[in-house]
C-alpha cells in the first residue's frame, strides 16, 4: 500500500505534535509532583512550628504559675503581723537601759505590753526551731521562716507550739507574760534577717 507524500507529511505532523504533548503532560505531572511535595513538607513545617509554639506557651504558662506559687509563699512566711495587739513600749535601736540608770544598749526587737497570758500570735508561717527558757529571754520561741527570715519572741508565760512544729500566720503560739529579765509584762519581738535584727515596725501591719 503506498502512502501518498502528502498524507505521511500530515502523519508525521501529527506525531510529532502528539510526541510534544505527551511530553509536556509528563512535564507538567513531574512539577504538579513536585510542588506538592514542597506543600506537604511546607505544611509539616507549619505543623512543627505551631506544635513548638503550643509547647512553649504551655512551658512559660507552666514558669508563670511557679512564680506566682513563689510570690504567694514569700507572702505568706514574710512577717507582716504584729505579734499581739498591745501598747509597743519600747523601740527597735539605741535606747536606755531599765536596769542600769544612765547607761544605753541598742534594743534588738521591740516590746509590746498587754495582759499577763494574753495570747501571742506567730507573724508568718514557719517552723518552731527553738522552743526554750534562757536568762535574760526567759521562756522564748524562734520560727524559721524561710527566705531568710526568723522571727523571736520572748518573755512568754506559756508555750502552745512544740519544736519542729509547723505554724501558719496568725496562729496562736504562746502567752504573754514575765519570764527572764524585765520590769513588767510583755512580749519582746524580734525580725531577724540572715541572723541581724532589723526593726520589726516595718514588717507590722
Amino acid at each position: 500500500m503506498i502512502i501518498p507524500a502528502n498524507l505521511s507529511y500530515k502523519l508525521i505532523i501529527i506525531l510529532i505534535i502528539f510526541i510534544a504533548l505527551t511530553m509536556n503532560i509528563y512535564i507538567e505531572y513531574n512539577n504538579t509532583l513536585d510542588h506538592n511535595k514542597l506543600l506537604m513538607q511546607e505544611n509539616q513545617n507549619l505543623t512543627d512550628l505551631v506544635g513548638n509554639l503550643i509547647i512553649d506557651r504551655a512551658q512559660l504558662f507552666n514558669r508563670i504559675y511557679e512564680i506566682e506559687l513563689i510570690e504567694m509563699d514569700i507572702e505568706d512566711r514574710m512577717p507582716s503581723l504584729r505579734p499581739a495587739p498591745g501598747r509597743i513600749s519600747s523601740y527597735f535601736g539605741v535606747r536606755r537601759t531599765p536596769y542600769r540608770s544612765g547607761a544605753y544598749q541598742f534594743h534588738t526587737g521591740v516590746d509590746i505590753t498587754g495582759k499577763y497570758g494574753e495570747d501571742i500570735i506567730a507573724t508568718a508561717t514557719g517552723i518552731v526551731i527553738h522552743a526554750i527558757r534562757t536568762g535574760t529571754y526567759g521562756k522564748m520561741i524562734v520560727i524559721d521562716h524561710g527566705y531568710g527570715y526568723t522571727t523571736y519572741y520572748c518573755h512568754l508565760s506559756r508555750y502552745d507550739v512544740e519544736l519542729g512544729e509547723e505554724v501558719i500566720k496568725g496562729q496562736v503560739i504562746g502567752g504573754m507574760g514575765r519570764s527572764g529579765r524585765v520590769t513588767g509584762v510583755h512580749v519582746h519581738y524580734e525580725v531577724r534577717l540572715f541572723g541581724t535584727p532589723v526593726n520589726p515596725i516595718k514588717y507590722m501591719d
